[in-house]
């Protein structure tokens, strides 16, 4: 690789004991029909055949380095930003693989969107499951669905590499597991974020793929929930509201105190309010019908302001109550 021109991409990718995969991933990015791009190959401490894999190729855009232990994966794409020299950095793990046109899709998106600081795309678990992910392309969609959960597939996306550089946004380790997600939250106060329609990544879903029900990962995206909040309505927020993101419905106060902060959140301009409404407000009502029974039916119909943003009918409130407290039907 001539070190006196700078790629168009920055292709980044941490290996760890990847052996059983990698060769699968290395030439699905080598084969990219976009071919303007470094191959930053990290290797963070394996113990398995990835470093004898690897240095197999001869392809001169491959940049290898191996960390001096185990990092982690959060340090481990600090340092490969670091190292980056594209102007945009597209993310890959060592056990997925691209398909043949990701980059030139991603890059013609946002040479042509130039307000897109990181975009991903439609992805497709294979291995133990086929099913398919799809996430908004609408900025305000996109940015919106942060207020639950990440609206990027984290090893589908391009970002441009300036915004990281002009904000010093990093990956936090305090977020462990939502470390992507924050990483979004952060990108997204900044620049739009958007996915593509085009299912451009098999995602590989296999037995070593944590739990989502995992509590460590639980608490990582609450955290990053509540950081999405904190951003949105410009400063922190109670205790009885972060009990409310964390899903602790201990008592009405919670349920208050959640209600108010959805509210106000649908007031921001930065926020899809319909779409919100159908991520937010609906869970609050049914959460709330859940703790409160017959009086919180009746309260969420008389949050008229409140429920017109719901998805949620007063039908389906109702058949949610009636279902939540065993009551049957006869045929």
């Amino acid at each position: 690789m001539d070190t006196n021109v700078k790629p168009k991409v920055s292709v980044l990718m941490p290996v760890y004991n990847a052996a059983a995969y990698l060769r699968e991933a290395m030439d699905s990015i080598l084969s990219q029909t976009f071919t303007d791009f470094e191959f930053l190959i990290i290797n963070d401490g394996s113990t398995d055949a990835s470093e004898e894999i690897i240095k197999s190729y001869g392809d001169t855009r491959i940049f290898y380095t191996k960390n001096a232990g185990n990092l982690g994966l959060v340090a481990t794409l600090n340092l490969g930003i670091n190292l980056s020299q594209g102007e945009y950095i597209a993310r890959m793990d060592a056990d997925d693989i691209s398909l043949s046109e990701r980059f030139a899709r991603q890059v013609n998106f946002m040479h042509a969107h130039p307000e897109v600081g990181a975009c991903g795309t439609t992805f497709q678990f294979f291995g133990d499951s086929d099913h398919i992910v799809f996430h908004p392309s609408d900025y305000k969609q996109c940015f919106t669905l942060l207020s639950v959960n990440s609206s990027l597939g984290h090893p589908t996306t391009m970002i441009r590499k300036e915004i990281l550089t002009r904000y010093d946004i990093r990956y936090e380790k305090e977020y462990h597991y939502a470390a992507d997600y924050a990483f979004w939250i952060r990108i997204s106060r900044v620049s739009c974020i958007s996915s593509l329609p085009d299912t451009l990544l098999l995602y590989r879903w296999h037995s070593a793929n944590m739990s989502k029900t995992d509590p460590s990962r639980v608490m990582a995206q609450i955290k990053a929930r509540i950081l999405w909040h904190e951003l949105v309505l410009g400063g922190s927020i109670s205790e009885f509201q972060k009990a409310y993101l964390a899903w602790n419905f201990r008592d009405r106060a919670t349920f208050q105190a959640g209600k108010e902060l959805l509210a106000t959140v649908l007031e921001s301009p930065l926020v899809d309010k319909d779409y919100f409404g159908q991520l937010a407000v609906t869970e609050w009502e049914l959460k709330f019908i859940d703790y409160a029974g017959l009086w919180g039916l009746i309260k969420c119909f008389q949050q008229t302001n409140f429920r017109k943003r719901s998805r949620a009918t007063a039908i389906g409130l109702i058949a949610h109550y009636l279902g939540r407290y065993g009551v049957k039907f006869k045929r």
